[in-house]
């Protein structure tokens, strides 16, 4: 390198010239450290790198297992200071255009069969409140293609029983609300199992959330996302169907690709799935846009799927 700083003192004005929080100065100087110290370790010449052993260096993030963000952060610190060497005619920009990995586009969870959700659903048997809770709660999730956190989220008031309809809060919005059709055999789980609240002695008001964790008694509370998750992963263990890739987030997957098969347009399933952009359904599900010829609402055709299950 054409001075005579040290590397650290050529980190160190580098970071003064950057105008960037504490934390970000932070971030540069350890990730720019770590490729240094490999350097030295791989015993190259640190003060003189080369552009394949940037690239190397790449395949060493990826060897140890970092994730795409990960090492597109440790890249784009180096592109970020070798651009400024070669600025400062200090030393080449090696890093310039060095690709950085490509994120996975697709979806990470597995799908459920449709025999594989009729047996999920026929393995609880609905005698007791949680039963009762968690059959409505995962036969909703599937049949409406809802996220944990908006199964968390519904109360009392938002099931309408006489339209036959869910008032949907969606994922990172408080505004607007969606309304969504529910089945009838939703919608009669859902009844059941808030008229055995009540008759467990349970005070319910329409601000009372649907899906609580202590089901007995007045002292409800309720669920958050993450156990809502955790209730759903648990019913999949418990049939045999829980996996890294099969968990609650697999049923809205699920709901999704066979409305898609079924003939939905990629259009009508980003609206059912309460995407803002189609461009997230398509990564999502790798679909194509299809034209959808039914009558029928997306709902009824998740549940005609399943099994005809006694409410």
């Amino acid at each position: 390198m054409n001075s005579n700083l040290t590397i650290q003192q050529l980190i160190s004005t580098f970071l003064a010239q950057k105008d960037i929080a504490a934390t970000s100065r932070k971030t540069y100087r350890s990730t720019l450290g770590s490729f240094f110290r490999w350097m030295v370790d791989k015993k190259y010449t640190a003060r003189k790198p080369k552009r394949e052993q940037i690239i190397e260096y790449k395949a060493y993030l990826i060897q140890v297992k970092k994730s795409d963000a990960t090492s597109n952060l440790y890249l784009n610190s180096l592109k970020s200071f070798f651009s400024w060497l070669e600025e400062s005619k200090i030393y080449p920009n090696v890093a310039g255009k060095i690709k950085a990995p490509k994120r996975y586009q697709g979806f990470k969870k597995q799908r459920l069969s449709i025999d594989q959700l009729n047996y999920l659903l026929n393995s609880i048997e609905r005698n007791t409140l949680k039963e009762q809770r968690d059959y409505s709660m995962i036969l909703l999730a599937f049949t409406n293609g809802l996220r944990t956190v908006e199964l968390s989220r519904l109360l009392i008031e938002n099931i309408d029983t006489v339209l036959m309809k869910a008032h949907i809060q969606r994922k990172g919005d408080l505004y607007p609300m969606q309304w969504l059709p529910i089945t009838k055999e939703c919608l009669n789980s859902i009844s059941q199992y808030i008229q055995s609240r009540i008759d467990a002695g349970e005070e319910i008001t329409n601000n009372s959330h649907l899906f609580v964790s202590n089901v007995i008694g007045r002292n409800s509370n309720p669920l958050s996302a993450q156990e809502v998750g955790a209730i759903i992963s648990k019913r999949l263990k418990a049939a045999g169907l829980h996996s890294k890739t099969v968990t609650a987030h697999s049923l809205r997957h699920s709901a999704a690709s066979y409305l898609l098969e079924s003939g939905w347009s990629v259009y009508e399933v980003q609206k059912f799935l309460g995407h803002k952009s189609v461009t997230t359904t398509e990564l999502y599900l790798k679909t194509a846009d299809l034209v959808n010829m039914h009558n029928e609402k997306p709902q009824e055709t998740l549940s005609k799927m399943l099994q005809k299950i006694e409410a």
